[in-house]
């Protein structure tokens, strides 16, 4: 069974890609980031400290929203979650400028048997941050033909890494 924290979050990234395959949305934006041909269409993200209370952080995005973001809201002592945000293009093209930047830095992760396409998942009926089991980066690139594909990578120790999750802080704020 899945949990309850994943399949909001797998919802919201089967809905981001049947929006991706609607006619017309196809096009490519202007200043879209490219990558081997492809074009770079959401983001997920989460990171997960074990060690420290309140500094988990998840997002997803797609070329024109903050699709989904859970972090820990400091001055409430809690975890806040919200979810359809609006994206600027501009802010989305600096986020695409620092995925492109460190693509020479990422490493695929292979898939394994039990991978699911959900990236973030916790335990049922909880919300804290010790329920969280995985963390990673998910990237879905358009090819030209039209189809989506999402592809995990591994999270570098790299700078440019560091550049890309503060724009994604930002863009949760």
């Amino acid at each position: 069974m899945q949990k309850p924290m994943g399949r909001i979050t797998a919802a919201l990234a089967a809905i981001t890609l049947l929006v991706l395959a609607l006619p017309g949305c196809g096009t490519v934006p202007q200043g879209s980031a490219e990558w081997e041909g492809r074009t770079l269409v959401g983001i997920d993200y989460g990171e997960i400290n074990g060690m420290t209370w309140g500094d988990d952080f998840e997002i997803s995005l797609s070329e024109h929203a903050v699709v989904y973001v859970r972090q820990y809201a400091r001055l409430w002592h809690r975890y806040r979650t919200r979810e359809n945000l609006p994206l600027s293009p501009a802010r989305w093209q600096r986020i695409g400028e620092a995925v492109i930047a460190v693509m020479p830095a990422l490493e695929e992760v292979p898939p394994a048997p039990h991978d699911t396409e959900t990236p973030f998942a916790t335990d049922a009926g909880s919300s804290s941050a010790s329920s969280v089991v995985g963390s990673g980066l998910w990237l879905t690139w358009r090819a030209p033909d039209g189809s989506a594909e999402r592809i995990r990578y591994y999270v570098p120790s790299d700078e440019r890494f560091d550049a890309l999750r503060s724009l994604l802080v930002k863009a949760a704020r």
